[in-house]
């Protein structure tokens, strides 16, 4: 969000999923350390605070992307940074972060963004895993590669130079692990839901050829990519 004014991130209420209020800025970025492209927030319940993640550049002159922490008492905020600085510089691009939180221990999910990651000579987007503390906010731990663009139906992009895995959301669903991620060019009508399945928080995934993409765009419907699970109210 930005009015030239104020820079920053929305929230929207409402009772039904339908009614919405206005927007309401609930992140005040020319507070903290990011100053251009704040995208993909996402915000947990866990220990009596509202934990948000998003993705933010430094500078407009630093193509570098990274990942920052904020903490608040309401859902609408105010929002505030944990640590006046991302949560790690691993060197490269790293966008989309998203948490489950489990008996066993809490994951961090997050796009290694293609922008720096060069793969068999193609810019390409995977998916990363590191543990958090039980704040949210510190990540701990080996970062590792949970998936990569292998199969056709994420191979569409090949033509711009890029191949896409992002977006990650993970839920877990009886004793299995679910994960819903986007593949292709975010600005093509190639980009797509696509569906992981796994034992473990950490892997191996697997990705049923037969149920994907689970969703992909139509001439009625543009732009299916980075998405989250959710629960209502009922």
């Amino acid at each position: 969000y930005n009015d030239g004014n104020v820079l920053g991130i929305c929230c929207w209420v409402s009772d039904d999923l339908v009614n919405w209020s206005e927007p309401k800025v609930c992140f005040d970025a020319t507070k903290h350390w990011g100053d251009v492209n704040f995208w993909a927030p996402e915000v947990v319940y866990h220990n009596g605070k509202f934990v948000m993640h998003y993705t933010a550049r430094i500078s407009k002159n630093d193509r570098t992307l990274y990942l920052g922490v904020a903490t608040s008492d309401s859902p609408e905020g105010p929002f505030v940074d944990v640590w006046g600085k991302p949560m790690f510089d691993l060197g490269y691009s790293t966008i989309d972060g998203s948490v489950l939180v489990t008996d066993e221990g809490n994951y961090f999910y997050y796009s290694r963004d293609c922008i720096q990651n060069i793969v068999n000579g193609i810019k390409t987007s995977q998916i990363y895993c590191v543990e958090l503390d039980d704040t949210l906010t510190r990540a701990i731990g080996e970062h590792k590669l949970m998936t990569t663009p292998e199969f056709d139906w994420e191979l569409k992009s090949q033509s711009y130079g890029k191949l896409w895995n992002e977006g990650p959301n993970v839920i877990k669903v009886g004793d299995k692990y679910v994960m819903n991620y986007s593949a292709n060019h975010y600005a093509t009508n190639r980009y797509a839901i696509c569906i992981a399945q796994s034992d473990s928080p950490l892997g191996p995934w697997v990705k049923h050829p037969e149920a994907n993409p689970v969703l992909s765009c139509r001439e009625e419907l543009f732009g299916a990519g980075h998405n989250a699970f959710f629960m209502s109210k009922e």
